[in-house]
């Protein structure tokens, strides 16, 4: 049996713009498959039904990979009632007060700005909703959304702020009176992230500004890639947990560690697949799949969160493992915005 070993943890920035095809791939990566546009530049049909699925069951978190930012001004009293009673999803940064109005900027997801579209002046709700229906059509469509014939100058479309370059963004910013920490907390990454189960587990502990779609073997069936390290670490010998970088070479009776353990994989794998044959149901065919199998995920956070993962996860008392996960989002979340992760990391 040619089982496939991985050593390659990392974490692959998602570059194109936001779009219906963001939710859709969001959420197909359970599956482990991906979309494209059709020849003519249009969501596939299966992908707008997958779209009205979603919805019409309110998996909100394929929509949570999206980030429409606007900054506006609100009476103090209606501001008060919208932080009190809207849904969560939000990021929320004060620009300025005076008298009975408080200027604020927000980024939220297109799910977060529909979930409370009724919290929100219609003349505010106006610019949003045209805003959705530019950049994501099909979400439009899905959830009904009409644009009301109203405008209000006290809203402003701060979304560009995803995409433009870092300079921009603080020319942008001091001209706001934004702290770095601030727009930290407005802007956000997505990845897509490869790693064994137990470093995708680590990962998945930084839960504020974070939301993560992953494959799911409750219905992916297809033989497992598994993740075989460098070489084998000895235990760290003052603590309970952790390694040192010193290497074990062999074990039970002399025998390589790596033969040993190449060999338990292929047997797990003829386990499992044995399993799939047999029509055993995926979801518990996948319980004998070890801790080295690899998973593959979408990780959309602000900027803010990812500093913090950044934080605890570089440092040389993290798992090396997980180390090469956050180092590798880290160079590439670090040519996009150096100023601001050499700030707050």
């Amino acid at each position: 049996m040619n089982t496939k070993l991985s050593p390659v943890i990392r974490g692959e920035l998602i570059t194109e713009a936001q779009s219906d095809l963001t939710v859709v791939n969001a959420a197909r990566v359970s599956f482990a498959k991906e979309s494209e546009w059709d020849d003519g530049g249009l969501l596939l049909t299966r992908d707008e039904k997958l779209i009205r699925f979603l919805a019409r069951n309110r998996h909100w978190t394929p929509f949570a990979h999206t980030n429409l930012i606007f900054a506006r001004s609100v009476k103090n009293i209606d501001l008060i009632n919208w932080l009190i009673n809207r849904k969560p999803g939000f990021e929320t940064a004060i620009i300025s007060k005076s008298g009975y109005e408080t200027t604020i900027i927000e980024s939220g997801s297109v799910f977060a700005w529909i979930e409370n579209a009724d919290l929100l002046p219609v003349e505010h709700w106006s610019l949003i909703a045209s805003k959705i229906r530019e950049t994501f059509p099909t979400i439009y469509r899905v959830f009904e959304l009409k644009i009301p014939e109203t405008y209000d100058a006290n809203i402003v479309d701060y979304t560009a702020l995803s995409t433009v370059p870092e300079g921009v963004i603080y020319e942008t910013i001091t001209e706001l009176g934004l702290a770095e920490s601030e727009v930290a907390r407005l802007l956000r990454l997505t990845f897509r992230c490869h790693a064994p189960f137990p470093i995708a587990r680590q990962a998945f502990k930084h839960k504020y500004g974070f939301v993560e779609n992953e494959i799911s073997r409750r219905y992916v069936t297809e033989s497992p890639e598994f993740f075989r390290p460098d070489y084998w670490r000895k235990k760290a010998e003052n603590v309970k947990q952790g390694s040192s970088l010193e290497s074990v070479e062999a074990a039970f009776g002399g025998k390589p560690l790596d033969n040993l353990v190449e060999a338990h994989l292929q047997s797990c794998e003829r386990l499992y697949n044995g399993l799939i044959e047999a029509d055993v149901c995926a979801e518990q065919a996948r319980f004998v799949l070890p801790n080295a199998t690899m998973t593959s995920w979408y990780w959309t956070g602000t900027l803010d969160a990812y500093c913090r993962f950044f934080r605890d996860r570089t440092p040389s008392d993290a798992q090396l493992e997980v180390r090469a996960l956050a180092n590798s989002i880290f160079e590439r979340a670090f040519e996009v915005y150096p100023r601001t992760i050499s700030a707050l990391a």
